[in-house]
């Protein structure tokens, strides 16, 4: 018999039989004739259903040869048998081919002689013999293994999905466990990458947790320092603002300080003038000093000689009284011998008596003069003591000039100094009051930076109150991550 898939074109003559090649192919593959009958059976359907082709020639129908679980279904090539135009629409199986060599599919399940579930696909195509049926070729595919394989992927999914959603519900001690010979080691791997991260994540969380913890713990430090900041900062604003009111007064004294500085300084300078001056007056009176000194020392020798010469009189006038004694004896002498003589002595007699009129006024003369040398030597000795009271009075003088020299030249000096220093005072004064001005300046600036410090640490302060709500609502993601019930 020849056979050919299309109607109506017979195939070529082939040395070797259809059974020994379909018999060679290890896909399970048999053919049915026309009607029903089984003409092969090749080794892969043996190894498959676990009956032989001699079974499933005397089985009263190709299903009851494939499953041994008692049924006696139709397999696909039985209804490509009964329709071979049409098997999709009367059996609701796929056709994949709509041209002129239609071929059917579809998938079933069944159970060996080893009483395992075998999950089978199967294509079936109808055979023709110029235009006539004459039977069908059906080709199986076990894809037990591939289900079986995808059953246990199904499985390894279950598992990790499980194990996922596990760990999202909060369990993270939460592992998968799976093994299995049929899935690939790098799906397999999914599972210790799983478990991996489940742990990492566990102490990831557990850190997390724990520095969150100490986190709010710094966060509420930050905030109560932040809290304390704000208190200070408002405190030095108002210090700085005291301060400020302060240096601004400070400033405004220092400057009528540096005012005054400059009028003590002119005020000082004068009364070095004066003390300059009174020293040159000292100078000069100590000098006048000394002259009277020397013009008194000049007079008392004077009066000291005066005083002698007084002396050299009152000599002279004790010579004179002693001549006007001899006169007045003399003249008493000549009037006695004048009474003795003659008549012719009355002139010698005159004579006397002029004589001794003239002895009687030297004597009173003399005696005028020698009270008038006592009243000089009195008045002398009286110069003399003044003189010498004078001179010890000179002489203290000199020595209460001298020393108010020296004491005027001891406070010249100090004026001097003092001018010194008042002028550095002065100076520094004005470099104070410029540097108390700079200060205000700065002072003013430093309330301004206290102000601005102040809304910062304001904002640090709110920012401080995020930043632990943030905190919290770090704590409560983690315990619901931990699965906490709080």
């Amino acid at each position: 018999m020849t056979v050919s898939q299309e109607p109506g074109r017979p195939a070529a003559e082939f040395p070797l039989s259809f059974d020994r090649i379909v018999g060679r192919i290890g896909a399970p593959i048999f053919v049915l004739d026309a009607t029903h009958e089984v003409v092969l059976w090749n080794g892969g359907m043996e190894a498959l259903t676990g009956s032989s082709e001699a079974d499933a020639r005397a089985a009263d129908s190709v299903g009851e040869a494939w499953y041994q679980d008692g049924r006696r279904a139709k397999t696909l090539a039985d209804k490509v048998l009964d329709a071979p135009r049409d098997a999709h629409r009367q059996f609701d199986v796929e056709r994949i081919d709509d041209g002129d060599h239609p071929e059917y599919r579809d998938r079933s399940t069944f159970t060996d002689t080893r009483g395992d579930t075998r999950h089978i696909t199967f294509s079936a195509s109808p055979l023709y013999d110029d235009g006539e049926l004459a039977g069908v070729v059906e080709l199986v595919t076990d894809r037990t293994e591939e289900v079986r394989r995808r059953q246990r992927i199904e499985d390894l999914v279950e598992e990790v999905t499980a194990t996922m959603h596990a760990i999202q519900r909060g369990d993270l001690g939460a592992r998968a466990e799976f093994e299995d010979d049929t899935v690939d080691d790098e799906l397999l791997a999914v599972v210790d990458s799983l478990n991996e991260m489940g742990a990492t994540l566990d102490g990831l969380v557990a850190d997390v947790d724990e520095q969150t913890h100490d986190l709010r713990e710094i966060t509420r430090e930050v905030a109560d320092s932040a809290a304390r900041m704000e208190e200070l900062a408002d405190e030095q604003a108002d210090r700085t603002e005291e301060v400020a009111d302060e240096v601004s007064n400070l400033s405004a004294t220092v400057e009528e300080v540096a005012s005054t500085a400059d009028s003590v300084a002119d005020t000082s300078r004068q009364a070095r003038d004066h003390a300059e001056n009174g020293r040159e007056l000292s100078q000069g009176a100590r000098e006048t000093m000394s002259s009277v000194r020397a013009s008194s020392r000049e007079v008392r020798s004077d009066v000291d000689a005066l005083s002698g010469t007084v002396d050299d009189i009152d000599a002279v006038i004790d010579v004179i009284n002693d001549i006007a004694d001899q006169t007045n004896l003399l003249a008493l002498n000549a009037n006695i011998e004048a009474a003795r003589a003659d008549r012719d002595s009355e002139g010698f007699a005159v004579v006397a008596n002029e004589i001794k009129s003239l002895a009687q006024q030297a004597q009173e003369q003399a005696g005028e003069i020698e009270s008038m040398i006592v009243d000089v030597q009195r008045r002398t000795e009286g110069t003399v003591d003044s003189l010498e009271a004078t001179e010890d009075a000179i002489d203290d003088g000199v020595e209460e000039v001298e020393a108010g020299m020296r004491k005027l030249d001891d406070i010249v000096d100090a004026v001097g100094e003092a001018v010194a220093g008042i002028q550095e005072v002065s100076t520094a004064t004005d470099e104070q009051a410029a540097s108390a001005e700079e200060i205000a300046a700065m002072v003013d600036d430093a309330r301004d930076r206290a102000d601005r410090v102040a809304d910062e640490v304001t904002q640090v302060a709110r920012a401080a109150e995020r930043q632990t709500e943030k905190v919290e609502e770090i704590e409560r993601s983690v315990g619901q991550l931990r699965g906490d019930s709080a």
